[in-house]
């Protein structure tokens, strides 16, 4: 059950705070954080914060903060994760707010990984002022929601003609290779859709061996990714660029390749160029490469 906070819930939230701050951050001095208990405690007791509390038979199992719709934090018991306590107040969280900000250390690979895999983008990267730590701003907003078209089967026919429409190349190709992907749990091809409110498709993108190109060492590619013009600069490409590498990663693949003729909007999501390569027709390319997640 998730409820708000109550006064008789604050020692038990306050020691899932210290420790999983201590956990999750080891390249911060433990002094940090015993210095910011009593300020922290204050906090969580102040009418212009939302906390609330995932609880099971009398005990705090985790508890999320929000001011306004910034996440000040979410934090797991360690005895009681991997049971799906975090997507809880995640999801919770998602039924009352229409957005949700966060900061997140570049070095909290597991935070990151959780955040992605909840629908949440990387926006801005920053330093935080008190540790000195490189930390990223993530966002979710309501009105866009990620999916794996693998997951989706009955998504296959919008998703291939979509991909078609935006490229021109047979929706025959795109409808074989995700259906492909739906026997495929691990490995490539991978297809991604990004849907609003009306499960419209607004973006999307694919994992492919080879996008036409006579590197074929150079693999797996990431393809066709494509924003709708009414959603572009609105961060949905860098999140679905984001999404992928920490996809793709989870399979042991450590780099991803592209082919594009843009330069500077990859460079500023992570990507770097890597060498030029030779299309079918040999019209040469740019090759960029990015590590995963």
């Amino acid at each position: 059950m998730v409820r708000p906070l109550e006064k008789r819930d604050i020692e038990q939230v306050m020691e899932i705070w210290l420790k999983g701050n201590l956990e999750a951050h080891g390249f911060v001095p433990e002094v940090y954080w015993k210095e910011h208990e009593a300020e922290v405690k204050e906090q969580l007791l102040d009418p212009e914060i939302r906390v609330y509390v995932s609880e099971a038979q009398g005990k705090v199992e985790g508890f999320a903060g929000m001011a306004g719709c910034y996440l000040a934090g979410i934090f797991v018991d360690g005895a009681c994760r991997s049971k799906g306590i975090g997507k809880t107040l995640i999801d919770f969280l998602k039924e009352i707010y229409p957005e949700i900000s966060l900061h997140v250390y570049c070095r909290n690979k597991g935070g990151i990984a959780f955040y992605l895999r909840e629908g949440f983008w990387i926006a801005s990267h920053s330093i935080d002022e008190d540790t000195k730590e490189e930390e990223y701003t993530m966002e979710w907003r309501k009105a866009r929601n990620l999916k794996k078209l693998r997951d989706y089967p009955q998504l296959t026919e919008q998703a291939a003609l979509w991909f078609s429409q935006k490229w021109g190349i047979p929706a025959d190709a795109y409808r074989e290779s995700i259906k492909e992907s739906l026997e495929k749990k691990d490995g490539y091809p991978q297809w991604y859709g990004v849907f609003n409110e009306k499960d419209e498709m607004i973006a999307g993108c694919g994992v492919i061996e080879n996008d036409f190109h006579d590197r074929k060492d150079l693999f797996p590619n990431l393809c066709a990714l494509f924003v709708e013009e009414p959603w572009r600069r609105q961060g949905i490409a860098r999140w679905l660029l984001d999404f992928v590498r920490w996809d793709i990663g989870k399979k042991g693949i450590k780099k991803l390749y592209l082919v594009t003729d843009h330069t500077e909007f990859y460079e500023k999501c992570g990507w770097t160029f890597l060498t030029m390569v030779k299309d079918q027709e040999g019209i040469p390319e740019r090759m960029y490469e990015a590590d995963t997640l």
